[in-house]
């Protein structure tokens, strides 16, 4: 066990002074925090529920009462600790009070599919990997809170200078952020956010991936740009999915949104979806869950290429897929649970005789 903890010191002091990283640190690292000693105690330290804990805190000393009369001083004493907590914790929680759908959020255990884990990377480039802990959150001078799947930014003060952050979430994960105005933002696999620590007069965001964006209505106009254009809303909920600059599109569930590109403007009302490929744009009714029930677990494709879908699997599951026989343009119609196994998944494709696989550790093969 010490030898572990010693070999995982070195690794992560390496890792502080940006040194490149041998397969032996990390797998020492990985075999220390996956040894049963260390694996139990992170698991009870993130079953502890802090909001309980603190309420808890709160209702002992709300109740707390002396019997008798004792001398001022010890009046004066439980006043002066009372004074002390209010000013330690009223800032914290009055400067935005979580909303309901944020706590659910911050609640919410997403599974996750790869080794790889959600990371933050700040202005001045230094990256903060998203663990359940997030005990480095506060050192590096970011006001937010961590949950199981999730981060929430509280809102700065007016005066705090503006910086951009990175969130950035690899393939085989899905993420969820709340934005400093309390803008919530559902980030599927394979996907990278950026945005202000605070917002302005304007609320302005870049995706490069797919997204689900339950925008919260302040005044102010919202903005997401991405690799095929941009989208203006003021308070909406909808879906922007555009990981390259060729093919994307945006279904709006919610509200009003427009699509700006190349010049070009287009307006969605609920129930509408924009679909671009090349330079064609096309507006359609959006039939089916497709386009946002992948923030819910599931995978759904309607007359899809296998092409299409397996970068869809790709991402979902952190793989690589290797195609030996051009089967990439026959279509599928299929859904089922992201939660399912790779191994699963492809078994049932592979059932409708169109083509055989082989899988050989993270690499699908195509027969």
């Amino acid at each position: 066990m010490e030898e572990l903890k010693e070999d995982l010191f070195k690794a992560v002091e390496s890792i502080e002074k940006d040194e490149p990283q041998s397969d032996d640190n990390l797998k020492a690292a990985k075999a220390f925090y996956n040894s049963k000693k260390v694996s139990d105690r992170i698991h009870a330290y993130f079953e502890v529920d802090t909001d309980a804990a603190y309420n808890q805190f709160l209702s002992k000393v709300h109740s707390f009462k002396i019997s008798f009369y004792w001398k001022y001083a010890a009046v004066g004493a439980v006043a002066a600790i009372l004074l002390i907590t209010f000013f330690l914790f009223y800032p914290h929680y009055t400067r935005q009070p979580k909303s309901p759908e944020v706590i659910t959020m911050l609640k919410k255990k997403i599974p996750v599919l790869s080794d790889s884990l959600p990371m933050i990377r700040l202005a001045n480039g230094k990256v903060i990997v998203l663990s359940k802990a997030g005990q480095n959150l506060a050192k590096a001078g970011l006001n937010a809170t961590v949950g199981q799947s999730s981060i929430a930014l509280n809102s700065e003060s007016d005066d705090a200078p503006v910086e951009m952050l990175e969130l950035v979430v690899p393939c085989g994960c899905q993420y969820q952020i709340s934005l400093p105005d309390g803008s919530m933002v559902s980030l599927n696999s394979g996907s990278t956010l950026r945005f202000p620590n605070r917002f302005t007069s304007a609320r302005d965001v870049y995706l490069k991936g797919e997204a689900y964006f339950e925008v919260k209505k302040d005044g102010r106009p919202f903005k997401v740009t991405c690799p095929a254009g941009a989208v203006n809303v003021l308070g909406t909920t909808f879906n922007v999915r555009a990981y390259s600059s060729d093919k994307a599109s945006v279904s709006l569930y919610t509200g009003k949104v427009r699509y700006e590109d190349n010049g070009r403007k287009v307006e969605l009302l609920p129930g509408e979806q924009i679909v671009k490929s090349g330079d064609r744009i096309n507006v359609k009714e959006i039939y089916n869950k497709q386009s946002a029930a992948w923030k819910d677990g599931f995978i759904y494709f309607t007359d899809d290429s296998l092409c299409d879908i397996m970068d869809d699997i790709a991402r979902i599951y952190d793989v690589k897929v290797v195609f030996q026989r051009d089967v990439r343009d026959v279509r599928f119609t299929g859904e089922c649970k992201r939660a399912e196994s790779v191994e699963d998944f492809m078994k049932v494709m592979e059932l409708t005789q169109e083509f055989e696989y082989e899988m050989h550790n993270k690499t699908i093969i195509i027969k």
